[in-house]
């Protein structure tokens, strides 16, 4: 997993710093393992989330569409297009990335900076490449769910599988103006209530509502100074940044689906710094201020994100002490519900196939998995102990209904997981 780190620390020192941003960047590696070490970006390492492997396409693609602003080069914007469409294939919560960017190109249309027709095969290109990349998808979640696009628009497709809204996971996101103000400074406190469902401090978001404050401060000042009404590279940044950060916070809220954008942010507030008169005197000593600042900034406060894990392998202990007496086999079989619970299935030691007989959205080959169970002696694993939620879970598959159930302690103590679960021998009706 650490592939995906590297590959953006070079996409970050070598295409931002070296070659968008005008003015030079001192102690750029300083600034890039800043960029890299956020609370999100950590948390990413070993995590199957997918976050961080999608963040190298999001960020060659930024940054080649941003180069092709600069230089006026209109291949670089069409080829941006095609990291974007992977990435936007791959998961397409990074469909506000694509508009935030499609809003700037918009802008430059006007200005005449950008062709009209540039624009037209910018979009094709990331049309195309999403849906070649999606379309077996949408077909499967159309097939399993009755929605193609799950869990998105699910009030328009009404799968039963999730609630009937068209964007939103009600449990996160920015619904009002004071939410986009406060909840930066609630991250930077340790209080991510509404975009993450696990506690860490971090005070990027702060920092780039700072960073985006002070360059509307320059660009206000500059502008009343000469006719030059902006700073160049940096000024896209910015917005480009404060238009991503709009629909990621109204529609989604989360984290890790900013991650990408985040990465940017200490290098916005480092040029902003380098912006700021500092370097009229010595502009090495102001350079290497403005990353130190930063760098202070970014890591002072930050905390990883407490998983709740307690690393003593108690759940192996007392899975062994729960499941030997069962004497499982191959004729033996453990249907796991209440997702998530794969992060506990490799601790089920035994020759005894498992199923997630309910699993958190999909049910792939569902029915012919149970077909070769059948006349096999069944076991559930679940959070829950009611018997009638158990017992109409397996009626949907097999006349099965709960017989016995024993408490296995797990060491996972955090929001997502109960401290325990119930492992349920069943019987049949």
């Amino acid at each position: 997993m650490l592939v995906p780190y590297v590959m953006d620390y070079f996409i970050l020192r070598n295409l931002f710093i070296r070659k968008f941003f005008e003015e030079q960047i001192y102690l750029p590696k300083t600034l890039v393992i800043v960029s890299l070490s956020s609370s999100t970006a950590l948390s990413q390492m070993n995590n199957s989330m997918g976050d961080m492997f999608i963040s190298p396409f999001v960020l060659f693609g930024l940054g080649l569409a941003l180069l092709g602003i600069k230089n006026h080069n209109a291949r670089f914007i069409v080829l941006s297009a095609l990291p974007l469409g992977i990435a936007m294939g791959l998961k397409s919560t990074h469909i506000y990335v694509l508009f935030s960017l499609f809003i700037i190109l918009f802008y430059f249309v006007v200005t005449k900076k950008v062709t009209i027709l540039t624009l037209l095969k910018w979009s094709f290109v990331n049309t195309f490449i999403f849906l070649a990349i999606s379309l077996r998808q949408n077909l499967y979640l159309l097939k399993e769910t009755g929605n193609p696009v799950f869990p998105f628009m699910n009030a328009f497709f009404r799968s039963p599988s999730y609630p009937e809204v068209n964007f939103r996971d009600n449990r996160f996101g920015l619904r009002s103006l004071s939410d986009f103000l406060i909840t930066p400074i609630r991250l930077a406190s340790g209080n991510p209530a509404g975009t993450s469902e696990l506690k860490f401090r971090d005070p990027r978001l702060l920092l780039m509502l700072f960073s985006l404050v002070l360059l509307l401060t320059l660009v206000l000042i500059k502008s009343l100074r000469s006719k030059e009404k902006n700073l160049g590279n940096i000024y896209c940044l910015g917005i480009f940044i404060f238009l991503a950060y709009i629909p990621w916070g109204y529609v989604f809220g989360i984290s890790r689906y900013f991650l990408s954008i985040e990465m940017l942010i200490p290098l916005l507030a480092c040029s902003v710094i380098l912006h700021l008169g500092l370097s009229s005197h010595n502009r090495k000593r102001s350079g290497i201020f403005a990353v130190l600042v930063t760098a202070f900034i970014c890591t002072a406060t930050t905390t990883s994100v407490n998983w709740g894990y307690d690393g003593n392998r108690t759940s192996d202990i007392a899975f062994e002490k729960a499941i030997y007496p069962l004497k499982l086999d191959n004729y033996s079989a453990i249907l796991l519900a209440d997702a998530p619970l794969a992060f506990i299935s490799y601790q089920i030691k035994s020759p005894a196939d498992t199923i997630y007989f309910s699993p958190a959205f999909t049910s792939y080959n569902l029915e012919e998995q149970l077909e070769i169970i059948s006349g096999r002696t069944i076991y559930t694993l679940s959070y829950k102990t009611d018997t009638l939620y158990l017992d109409s879970k397996l009626n949907q598959y097999d006349s099965q209904t709960t017989s016995s159930c024993q408490i296995i302690d797990l060491d996972f103590k955090n929001s997502l997981t109960p401290s325990v679960v119930y492992l349920c021998e069943t019987k049949p009706l």
